[in-house]
C-alpha cells in the first residue's frame, strides 16, 4: 500500500509551495469526518506588545493629510474623514511591556474560562442560535522579539468559537490594558441582559493552531486498533514552520498596514462615544474616590499637627533625658559616696527628680498618641484612596494646560517638604554627634574624677579633652555648618557643683563644655521644631493641591 512508503511525507512536501506543509497521517475508520469529529479547537492570537501600553490623549485629528502614512478616521456617520499622525515607528520598535501591564493582560483572559454567553462577542443577532460557548484554556506566552519587535503569544483552546469572537476577546483584553479599565468590566460584556459594541481586534494575528480530536482519541486508544490524531509528535517542526513563514510574515505585514496601531487610534477616537464602557468603570471608580477622599480630608490636619504635637513632646524629652543621665553619672562617683553623705543625698534627690520628669514627659507623650489612633487609621485610607485616585488619573494623561499649574503647584509643595525632611534628618545626626562628643567628655569627666594623674601629667597651659568628642564636634560642624558656636575657655578655680562635690579648673571647664552642648542640643530642637511646623503646613497644603488637582482632572474626563 502506498501508505507505507517511508518517504510519502517528504514526496507529498516537495510538490507542494513551502509555505504549505504535511507533518505526518493516521489512518482512520472509513466513517471519519475531519470536521464533524474535531471536538474542540486551538487558535493562536499574535499581537505586538505596544497595543498595551497607555493610550495617549488627546489624539489630534487633521483635516487633511500630512503624508500617505496618516491613518485615516472617520466619524460616527460617516460624514467627516479626519486623519492622524500615527506614532512614531520606531518608539512601537523599541516598546517593551513591563511586568504589570502583562500581568493585567494575562488575567482579563482569566474571566473567558468556562462556559458564558458570547452575545457581545459576535455578530450574530439570531435569537434561535445559542451564543454560549466553553473554553477550556487560555494561556499567553512570554514576550518574544520577532525581528527586532516585541509580540504576545495567546492561544484560545474552546469547544467552538463563533464568528469575530477570539477578536473581540483579544480586543476587550488588549483595550482594558491600554486605556487603563477595570477588569471587573469584562463579566458585563458576558451578561446576556446587556448589548455592547465590542470592536475586533485585527485579523492580521489569528491563525487556527489545531483542531483537537480528544473523543475520538480515547475511542480508538481504546479499541486499539488506530492510532490517535496528535499533533505533539510534530511540536518542534511546526514551531519552526512558524517562525519562517508565519510570525516572520505577521512582522512584515504590521510593518505595511501599520494595522494594531490603525485600530488603537480608531478606538481611541471613538472610545466616548461607540465603547463609553471602557471609561465608565474609570469614571464610577474614580468618582467613589473623589467622594472618599473628601470625606476623609478633614482628619488630615488633626491628624498631622498630633503628629507635630508627639515629635516636639519627644524633642522636650531629650533634655530631661540628658539630666537624668547627669544625675545618674553623679550618683555613681564613688569619690563623693566617700566623700559627703550630704552630697549623695542631694544627688539621689536630684536622680529622684529627674525621674519623675521624665515620667511626666513620657505621660504626655502616650496621651496624645492615644488621642491620635482614631486619626490615624482614617489618615491611612485616606492615603490608600488618593494614591489609587492619582494613578488612576495620571494613566488617563493630563489635558489641559491649565491643569499644568496645579500640578507644579502639587511637586513644589513635595519638593520643598522633601528639603525640609533632608535638613530635619541633619539636624538628628547632627544632635546625635552633640550625644556622642557630651557622653566622651563625660566619661573624661569621671576619669579625671577617678584618679589625677592624668590631669597632672597634662602640663602648664593645656586642658585635657577627648578627641572622641572633639571628632565629633568637627563633624557635626561639617553636617550642619550653620550650627552656632561657643565661647572660648575662661580661667576656672576649684567650685562646687550642687551636690556640694568640687571639682578641679580642668574638670570644670569640661563640665562648661557639656552645658554649651547641651544648649546647641537644645538649639538643634529648636531648628528641628520650626522645621516640622513648616513641613507638617506643607504636607497639609501638598494634600490639598493633589485633591484639587485630581478633582479638575476628574471633571476634564468627559471633555474628550
Amino acid at each position: 500500500m502506498i501508505i507505507k512508503d517511508p518517504q510519502l511525507i517528504n514526496k507529498i512536501n516537495d510538490l507542494l509551495p513551502k509555505d504549505i506543509r504535511v507533518w505526518g497521517f493516521v489512518e482512520t475508520p472509513r466513517g471519519f469526518h475531519a470536521k464533524n469529529q474535531c471536538d474542540s479547537r486551538i487558535y493562536e492570537y499574535l499581537l505586538p506588545t505596544y497595543t498595551l501600553r497607555a493610550r495617549e490623549k488627546p489624539i489630534l485629528l487633521k483635516e487633511t493629510p500630512d503624508s500617505d502614512k496618516d491613518i485615516k478616521i472617520l466619524t460616527k456617520d460617516s460624514s467627516l474623514v479626519r486623519y492622524v499622525t500615527p506614532t512614531d515607528p520606531s518608539i512601537l520598535l523599541d516598546y517593551r511591556v513591563d511586568q504589570e501591564r502583562l500581568k493585567k493582560f494575562k488575567q482579563a483572559f482569566s474571566f473567558f474560562i468556562g462556559t458564558h454567553d458570547f452575545h457581545n462577542y459576535t455578530i450574530s443577532k439570531n435569537p434561535e442560535k445559542s451564543t454560549q460557548r466553553h473554553i477550556k484554556q487560555i494561556d499567553v506566552s512570554d514576550p518574544k522579539l520577532i525581528e527586532g519587535m516585541e509580540w504576545i503569544s495567546v492561544k484560545l483552546h474552546g469547544s467552538s468559537f463563533m464568528l469575530h469572537q477570539i477578536r473581540k476577546m483579544i480586543s476587550i483584553a488588549m483595550l482594558c490594558v491600554h486605556t487603563n479599565a477595570s477588569l471587573s468590566m469584562i463579566p458585563m460584556t458576558l451578561n446576556k441582559e446587556i448589548s455592547l459594541n465590542i470592536p475586533k481586534a485585527p485579523a492580521t494575528g489569528l491563525l487556527l493552531d489545531r483542531p483537537v480530536y480528544d473523543y475520538y482519541n480515547e475511542k480508538v486508544k481504546s479499541l486499539g486498533n488506530k492510532d490517535s490524531i496528535e499533533f505533539d509528535f510534530y511540536s518542534q517542526e511546526i514551531e519552526t514552520f512558524k517562525q519562517d513563514f508565519i510570525y516572520s510574515h505577521l512582522f512584515k505585514q504590521e510593518q505595511a498596514d501599520n494595522a494594531f496601531e490603525s485600530f488603537l487610534i480608531n478606538v481611541n477616537v471613538h472610545l466616548p462615544f461607540d465603547y463609553p464602557y471602557l471609561l465608565s468603570i474609570i469614571m464610577s471608580r474614580v468618582n467613589e474616590l473623589v467622594h472618599a477622599v473628601a470625606n476623609l480630608s478633614h482628619v488630615e490636619r488633626p491628624y498631622l499637627e498630633n503628629l507635630l504635637a508627639i515629635k516636639k513632646l519627644r524633642l522636650a524629652k531629650d533634655p530631661v533625658d540628658l539630666e537624668l543621665e547627669e544625675a545618674a553619672a553623679k550618683c555613681s562617683l564613688q569619690e563623693e559616696k566617700d566623700r559627703a553623705q550630704k552630697g549623695i543625698k542631694k544627688s539621689n534627690e536630684l536622680l529622684r527628680e529627674a525621674e519623675h520628669k521624665v515620667q511626666v514627659e513620657k505621660d504626655k507623650i502616650q496621651k496624645v498618641e492615644t488621642e491620635n489612633e482614631k486619626y490615624s487609621v482614617d489618615h491611612r485610607t485616606l492615603e490608600v484612596y488618593r494614591q489609587e485616585l492619582t494613578e488612576l488619573l495620571d494613566s488617563e494623561g493630563d489635558v489641559f494646560s491649565n491643569q499644568e499649574s496645579l500640578k507644579q503647584a502639587v511637586e513644589d509643595c513635595k519638593e520643598q517638604s522633601k528639603k525640609k525632611f533632608e535638613d530635619m534628618e541633619n539636624l538628628e545626626k547632627v544632635k546625635e554627634l552633640l550625644k556622642e562628643a557630651d557622653s566622651s567628655i563625660l566619661e573624661g569627666i569621671l576619669e579625671l574624677r577617678s584618679s589625677s594623674l592624668k590631669e597632672s601629667m597634662m602640663g602648664e597651659g593645656k586642658v585635657y579633652f577627648p578627641n572622641n568628642a572633639y571628632d565629633a564636634l568637627v563633624k557635626a560642624r561639617e553636617l550642619y555648618p550653620d550650627l552656632p558656636g561657643f565661647p572660648s575657655p575662661t580661667e576656672y578655680k576649684n567650685e562646687k557643683d550642687d551636690t556640694g562635690a568640687y571639682y578641679s579648673p580642668m574638670q570644670k571647664y569640661l563640665w562648661d563644655v557639656r552645658q554649651k552642648i547641651s544648649e546647641l542640643i537644645l538649639w538643634c530642637d529648636e531648628e528641628v521644631i520650626h522645621l516640622l511646623n513648616e513641613e507638617t503646613e506643607l504636607q497639609i497644603k501638598a494634600g490639598q493641591k493633589l485633591d484639587e488637582y485630581n478633582l479638575s482632572r476628574r471633571d476634564s474626563l468627559g471633555l474628550y
